[in-house]
């Protein structure tokens, strides 16, 4: 029975995720998951289709919503918890406190992702030799669906 630390902040409904999630669940359906909302500020995005909810508003409201997913694909989410650091501190100082097998990073993809700019899933490796770290991408259209940026014909996300 393994125990995952999944991280994701804008990706954290991505069907992306929830895939990955599922075949964990499939290959170790013992496995517990913690999420984790870095939702410490307001990216470009959330400018450009004028959101002015809080970060922190709209992280809760997608950890509730994340929880759903991932529990909706078979995950035993034990906790959900949201941070107002800026995820490599975020995630460190998860790490110090709790024990787990691996940590499931959830992004955008390049060029969208600030995470990735900044090598994130990298910088976790680096920091926790031992951990494995497994990064998920998002598909760029899902975002920007989300956001209300996509055009109309683009695919829509499952529930």
């Amino acid at each position: 029975m393994g125990r995952y630390l999944v991280v994701a902040n804008l990706t954290a409904e991505s069907p992306s995720l929830r895939a990955r999630v599922a075949e964990i669940v499939a290959a170790d359906p013992g496995a517990e998951f913690v999420i984790l909302v870095p939702a410490g500020g307001v990216s470009l995005w959330h400018h450009l289709v004028g959101v002015e909810a809080p970060p922190i508003r709209l992280g809760r409201r997608r950890a509730g919503r994340a929880r759903r997913r991932l529990q909706a694909v078979g995950a035993h989410v034990i906790s959900v918890r949201l941070s107002l650091r800026e995820p490599a501190e975020a995630i460190d100082e998860e790490l110090r406190y709790g024990r787990y097998d691996a940590v499931v990073i959830s992004t955008l993809p390049h060029p969208l992702s600030r995470w990735l700019h900044r090598d994130l899933p990298g910088q976790v490796a680096r920091a926790h030799p031992d951990l494995r770290v497994i990064h998920v991408t998002a598909p760029g259209d899902f975002y920007l669906d989300d956001a209300g940026l996509a055009p109309p014909e683009a695919g829509r996300r499952g529930a």
